[in-house]
């Protein structure tokens, strides 16, 4: 009898460790789940971030001088490589330099739009500049 009750203790123990184990890699790969989406979001959120910065140049009318700290920002912006791709130009500018800003006329009115941006992440890669 006293063999019995001991082997009852061990295997009441073994089970206990089981659903212990069982409970640490559930609540493992939950945390791991977790993460990984917040880490999306954060990527989601430095996209529109790093975009909001070149898109607050859009606009029928913006001035030269804006239209010109616009390219010089995205000028800084690709040699900086954040993203895999340059920002280009298209139109009235094309290139994707800070040089190109001396052929922009400080009194006329420029239109500029974002046209391109990346299917998969979502970053801007082409911005169109038009008189």
């Amino acid at each position: 009898m006293d063999n019995a009750s001991k082997a009852l203790i061990m295997a009441g123990a073994i089970l206990i460790a089981v659903a212990l184990v069982s409970l640490g890699v559930y609540l493992y790969q939950s945390a791991a789940n977790s993460v990984g989406d917040s880490t999306a979001y954060m990527d989601a959120t430095k996209v529109e971030t790093q975009n909001s910065k070149f898109e607050k140049y859009a606009g029928d009318r913006v001035k030269g001088p804006d239209v010109k700290s616009l390219i010089r920002a995205v000028g800084t912006f690709n040699a900086n490589d954040i993203w895999p791709d340059d920002i280009t130009f298209e139109g009235v500018v094309t290139g994707s330099t800070s040089d190109v800003a001396n052929s922009i006329d400080d009194r006329k009115y420029y239109k500029v739009t974002m046209t391109g941006y990346n299917g998969t992440y979502g970053y801007l890669t082409k911005i169109k500049i038009e008189e």
